[in-house]
């Protein structure tokens, strides 16, 4: 299985990359890191990620899940139609998307998940309910192909559940 994590170069949430994908390695799946430009890119913590691969590289389409990650720096995904076309494609292969923080927010407005349930980062609550998304206040949601969390404090449980949903539950994380 293999993993693909959407940041932003700059003011990405430090926790919400760094957990998650720990708990995706524990499990023993493969992740990279995809943002905007090759290079570093750093959080809004201050931790500092070598990016491996360009989201608009046709790359992309080979990974079973794409997991957007907050901070306030994800915002520049917001309306991106590059990014609007690779969610797309995997909701079309039914392939597993995961977002956290903010990032639900950078989905519900492309109209892909109207009949889904997300849930979001208190700040976003508006524009997920404005775009007609059923807004749940949980950690953790999952809904079809689609896993959300609402901030830092859920990356634990959000790397988990996405490891279990890759890996079919075959192994105990």
């Amino acid at each position: 299985m293999k993993a693909v994590f959407l940041i932003a170069r700059e003011n990405f949430r430090d926790e919400e990359l760094m957990v998650t994908k720990a708990r995706l390695e524990e499990a023993g799946i493969d992740v990279m890191v995809a943002s905007d430009q090759l290079g570093m890119a750093t959080g809004s913590g201050g931790a500092q990620v070598e990016v491996d691969i360009k989201y608009d590289d046709s790359l992309m389409g080979e990974f079973d899940a794409l997991i957007l990650v907050g901070g306030s720096g994800a915002l520049v995904y917001k309306g991106d139609e590059k990014v609007v076309a690779l969610l797309s494609e995997y909701l079309r292969n039914d392939k597993l998307i995961g977002a956290i923080c903010i990032a639900p927010t950078i989905l519900s407005e492309t109209g892909l998940f109207a009949d889904y349930k997300m849930t979001v980062h208190l700040s976003g609550v508006d524009d997920l309910q404005a775009d007609g998304i059923e807004y749940v206040n949980d950690l953790v949601v999952e809904d079809k192909n689609l896993i959300t969390a609402n901030g830092p404090e859920a990356a634990d449980e959000f790397g988990r559940t996405i490891a279990k949903r890759l890996i079919g539950g075959a192994q105990r994380i």
